[in-house]
């Protein structure tokens, strides 16, 4: 008999132990769970897609479109190897869905340092058209606004103040066309 009360008394501790630790297991494992959860969603979180809109100001006034500039210009050096070449990615980059227009604008950079502006003039006006014809207000605008930076650069200022991306008023949400427009002072 006194091995069983024995007996009864331990297996009342273990169980005692067991009822007043099993709930504590159960919400540790479930906040480590938890935990664990919202770690590995924060490394492996997803950047944020850029704006693919007009240059906005940072990216105007941060100065990498001007670092990438002279980084191509110093590659690039005024050499005209690569002048073909040039045109036709830009021919390509205009025949895309949607164009990325940073890289056109390092496209005609180039094109500009190499004094072939004439030409890229040509195959923005054919894309400009193109686009006018499909209805894509968006590409005509920054079509012509890459226009009027190639003939501001040409020195013809009157030719560019006669775009209309910069004759018509569509609120100030782009930077370049208010400097643009000071250009003719």
């Amino acid at each position: 008999m006194e091995n069983s009360a024995k007996k009864m008394n331990s297996e009342n501790k273990y169980r005692t132990i067991a009822v007043t630790v099993t709930p504590f297991i159960i919400l540790g494992g479930i906040c480590i769970g938890l935990g664990w959860r919202y770690v590995s969603r924060a490394w492996n979180r997803k950047p944020k897609p850029k704006l693919a809109r007009s240059m906005s100001f940072s990216a105007l006034h941060g100065g990498k479109l001007a670092f990438e500039r002279l980084v191509d210009y110093h590659n690039y050096g005024g050499k005209s190897t690569n002048i073909d070449a040039d045109i036709k990615k830009l021919e390509e980059l205009l025949a895309d869905e949607h164009p990325r227009f940073k890289e056109i604008q390092r496209v005609l950079a180039r094109l500009e340092m190499s004094r072939k502006e004439d030409e890229a003039m040509e195959v923005l006006n054919k894309a400009l058209e193109k686009a006018r014809k499909q209805g894509k207000p968006h590409e005509v605008y920054e079509l012509e606004i890459l226009l009027a930076e190639l003939y501001i650069y040409k020195g013809d200022v009157q030719q560019a103040l006669n775009c209309k991306c910069l004759v018509e008023d569509g609120g100030d949400s782009d930077a370049r066309r208010p400097l643009y427009k000071v250009i003719k002072l």
